[in-house]
């Protein structure tokens, strides 16, 4: 809640696509009745065959039932990469908006001080 209010007050495309993202995830598990749900050959793909008949049984997954299946897990980041696990679009916004979102921060804009008496707009030093 902070961050959406920081974002809507410095009026940053990356604030909006990170909160974009995280409602996008929100709808789904909401839909799905509190789990997200997750594409099965994702699923085999990240954890193999005994992982997938190990933890098959505890994970939500992906069914004809599926709300929004479109926006569930689906997206398989491999173990070479660090964050091995099965993304959702949502999850690819929320860290895209992350980054972007502290890149525009980083970006000193010059401000602009009204002087109210006068009516003069001036840059700030």
């Amino acid at each position: 809640m902070i961050f959406f209010v920081v974002s809507l007050r410095n009026r940053t495309l990356g604030g909006a696509l990170a909160c974009f993202g995280a409602l996008s995830n929100l709808v789904v598990v909401q839909l799905n009745g509190g789990r997200m749900p997750v594409e099965a050959g994702a699923f085999f793909g990240l954890v193999g065959p005994k992982g997938y008949a190990q933890y098959a049984a505890r994970t939500n997954l992906e069914s004809v039932k599926t709300a929004l299946s479109a926006l569930d897990d689906r997206i398989l980041l491999p173990h070479p990469f660090p964050f091995a696990a099965v993304w959702s679009a949502g999850d690819i916004m929320l860290a895209v908006g992350f980054v972007v979102f502290t890149v525009e921060l980083m970006i000193t804009r010059p401000r602009v001080i009204t002087d109210k008496a006068a009516g003069h707009r001036r840059k700030a030093a």
